[in-house]
């Protein structure tokens, strides 16, 4: 009986110290970041907005992504009245857009977790990594938490205390490392290869096989049922009459300026004639493609008449192949 005393004395003692302990844990901003992964992990965004503020989490990173922009653009149009015209005009723009905005994010978030697609690189893998592996810094009754990533580097949330647990209601980012990370694409695009191809010269993409016939110039076209269009002074049309064939499973209508461009000697890029529809015979925009049927049309282009030269550009979906057919 005596042995076991010390242990009948200790034992509610370690009790005590234990839900001491665990009640600090259930109450530690770390432990909320826990729970707010386990929400995401069970796709439960009502359990996943206690933990985290939505609105004020939203509207402050859209707020600092607006005015990082705001900033940036003001260094760019520094000196030049009518640049920072245009900047005040697109940032009264841009503040009745902002509401929308905020929105779009709100329901895309909801989205991603519902779905199962919210990202979970810093999640903690389990409460007591959570406790020792994320660090905090206290303030009273606010908290700039900082979880680490040994891929993703950092990332600091702030929290504010509310009635037995922690709330995420802002993040601290670095927009700047969104250009960095736009950098680092573009240095690892492969470089575009150009193959030139002629008038008559089959090209085959990924969902069309195409061959211009003949590209004419006019300052005229015209249509059986429609008014004639006369090119705007100083332009003059390019009327290309080609062959497209589907070469997909499945029909789709042809859209042009998806991809096609006119391209001058003088880098100039031009989209097809907004008024070709209705306005020129056997016309190829919107197009309905049935599979392994060619179909025979024009596209027409109004470009400057000091573009001596051209050619018609198309880029192959899922390579860096473009195809440039020389035109003049």
């Amino acid at each position: 009986m005596k042995k076991l005393l010390p242990l009948i004395v200790l034992l509610p003692v370690a009790l005590i110290a234990g839900l001491f302990g665990w009640n600090y844990v259930k109450s530690s901003p770390q432990y909320s970041v826990y729970k707010m992964y386990k929400a995401v992990e069970a796709h439960d965004y009502e359990t996943f907005t206690k933990y985290v503020d939505i609105d004020s989490l939203v509207s402050s990173l859209v707020d600092k992504a607006l005015e990082e922009t705001k900033q940036k653009q003001a260094q760019e149009t520094k000196g030049s009245e009518w640049a920072q015209l245009g900047q005040s005009f697109a940032e009264g723009l841009i503040a009745l857009m902002k509401p929308t905005l905020k929105e779009q994010i709100k329901e895309a978030i909801k989205k991603e977790i519902e779905q199962g697609n919210f990202k979970k690189d810093y999640k903690p893998a389990n409460a007591f990594k959570a406790i020792t592996q994320i660090k905090v810094q206290r303030d009273g009754k606010i908290a700039k938490i900082t979880l680490t990533n040994e891929k993703k580097g950092t990332l600091s949330l702030r929290m504010r205390q509310k009635e037995g647990y922690w709330q995420i209601f802002d993040m601290d980012f670095d927009f700047s490392e969104l250009k960095s990370v736009e950098e680092k694409t573009q240095e690892n695009k492969p470089e575009e290869i150009i193959i030139e191809k002629q008038i008559g010269n089959e090209v085959v993409l990924a969902t069309l096989k195409l061959k211009v016939n003949s590209a004419k110039e006019q300052q005229t076209i015209s249509a059986q049922y429609g008014s004639a269009k006369e090119a705007k002074e100083e332009t003059k049309f390019v009327v290309i009459d080609m062959d497209l064939t589907n070469i997909t499973d499945a029909g789709f209508d042809f859209f042009p300026d998806d991809g096609f461009r006119l391209i001058d000697d003088q880098g100039r890029k031009f989209e097809t004639y907004r008024d070709t529809i209705g306005n020129i015979e056997n016309y190829l925009n919107v197009r309905k493609l049935s599979p392994s049927i060619t179909e025979r049309g024009v596209l027409v282009y109004e470009i400057p008449s000091d573009a001596g030269h051209y050619s018609l550009t198309v880029g192959k979906q899922g390579t860096n192949e473009t195809y440039k057919i020389i035109l003049k």
